[in-house]
């Protein structure tokens, strides 16, 4: 299965454990979100997985590594650090603590 398509509904908000040595587990979700890039600068995205230090997300902006951007989702606002970018898709680490991020 290519990493990058949406989980199957099966997997879907279920922990899946890492590949990488010392990650914590993810849960792929799908939920949509508005990211502030800056302040004058918004658009919709998508987290596609999230773990209790971070997550992946997918929008149409080009971003950048070091790029640090504030995650608007339904009950809070989150600071956020991207690590790393593939094209529309971004992984990074929470700024300040999210409740999703707590299981």
């Amino acid at each position: 299965m290519n990493p990058m398509t949406t989980a199957p509904r099966a997997t879907r908000g279920r922990l899946i454990p890492s590949s990488v040595a010392g990650r914590s587990p993810r849960a792929r979700v799908r939920l949509p979100v508005v990211m502030e890039i800056r302040p004058d600068f918004k658009v919709k995205a998508f987290l596609e997985d999230l773990s209790k230090d971070g997550f992946r997300i997918r929008s149409r902006a080009v971003l950048h590594v070091g790029q640090v951007v504030s995650l608007h989702m339904p009950r809070e606002t989150v600071a956020c650090e991207l690590r790393w970018v593939d094209g529309f898709a971004a992984g990074g680490v929470f700024l300040t603590q999210s409740t999703l991020a707590v299981w």
